[in-house]
C-alpha cells in the first residue's frame, strides 16, 4: 500500500477502501517536512505482529512533529495543509504546486538565508 512513514491516514486504516489523489499530496507533505527538518514528520510505528493499526501508523493518533523555527512560513503553510488529517481538507497537488511555484521564483539566495538556522 506504501511506505509507512508516508501514508496518509486513509491509507492506514484497514477499514477504509477509498484512496485517492489526497493520499499522494499527504506523501508529498511528508517528504517535504522531511526534508526541511531532516526527520520524519511521525516517529517510526511497531512492525510487531500484533500491533494495533495505532501503534503501527503514529500518524493516526498525533500530529506530525513540528518544523523547525526558521522554517520559511509559506513553506511551513505548504506542508501543514498537505499533512491535514483529513482528505478533504488537503489541497490538491495542483494547488500545492501553485503555492510552491512563488517560493521557487524567489531568487535563491534569499530563500537559502532565510532557511538558514540562526
Amino acid at each position: 500500500v506504501g511506505t509507512d512513514a508516508y501514508m496518509a491516514p486513509e491509507q492506514c486504516r484497514p477499514e477504509q477502501r477509498l484512496v485517492g489523489p489526497a493520499a499522494d499530496v499527504w506523501g508529498l507533505g511528508a517528504t517535504l517536512h522531511e526534508a526541511l527538518r531532516g526527520e520524519p514528520a511521525f516517529p517510526r510505528g511497531s512492525d510487531t505482529e500484533g500491533a494495533s493499526p495505532a501503534e503501527r501508523w503514529p500518524q493516526l493518533e498525533r500530529a506530525p512533529a513540528p518544523l523547525p523555527a526558521w522554517s520559511p512560513s509559506e513553506l511551513s503553510e505548504v506542508i501543514g495543509a498537505a499533512l491535514a488529517y483529513e482528505a478533504a481538507d488537503r489541497p490538491t497537488a495542483r494547488e500545492v504546486a501553485e503555492m510552491v511555484e512563488p517560493l521557487l521564483r524567489r531568487p535563491r539566495r534569499l530563500l537559502l538565508n532565510r532557511l538558514k538556522p540562526r
